[in-house]
């Protein structure tokens, strides 16, 4: 798998989460705005996310995550849950706190870390925010930068 710049392995999370709301086509103006960078800079990097194969392009319009690239924000999305649990039920932090620390780490813990976390806390599917977990199946391996 190619490795991913924190910059990109953010815009890929935000535009999971705004296809998630609804939105079919994200463009560079939506991430630019949401990641506070310039939008030649975020059309730059999704035209290189599209070339490595995690976005697919539809010029004019916009772009949407490739079933790559959807497989990468899952398992972004299944290590911040998973290290929500833990800051949770185990540190005693409250929820926006976890999520907080959970952010920093979630693109830069290996995967064979959380599926150990996984299976000691007996595989939750649900995170403390009650949001779903989403599988180990459905997710890509090896994201670290």
């Amino acid at each position: 798998m190619n490795k991913l710049s924190p910059q990109k392995i953010k815009i890929l999370r935000v535009i999971y989460n705004l296809e998630a709301q609804g939105l079919p086509i994200i463009g560079p103006k939506e991430i630019s705005e949401r990641l506070q960078i310039s939008k030649s800079y975020a059309f730059i990097a999704m035209k290189e996310l599209t070339k490595q194969g995690y976005l697919l392009h539809f010029p004019r319009k916009g772009f949407r995550l490739s079933e790559k690239g959807k497989k990468v924000a899952k398992r972004l999305i299944r290590n911040h849950r998973i290290l929500e649990i833990i800051f949770v039920k185990y540190i005693g932090f409250d929820r926006e706190t976890a999520c907080c620390f959970a952010r920093v780490l979630e693109s830069r813990i290996p995967s064979h870390i959380v599926e150990e976390i996984a299976n000691r806390l007996g595989n939750p599917t649900v995170c403390p925010c009650g949001y779903r977990i989403p599988a180990r199946e459905e997710c890509e391996e090896g994201i670290i930068p």
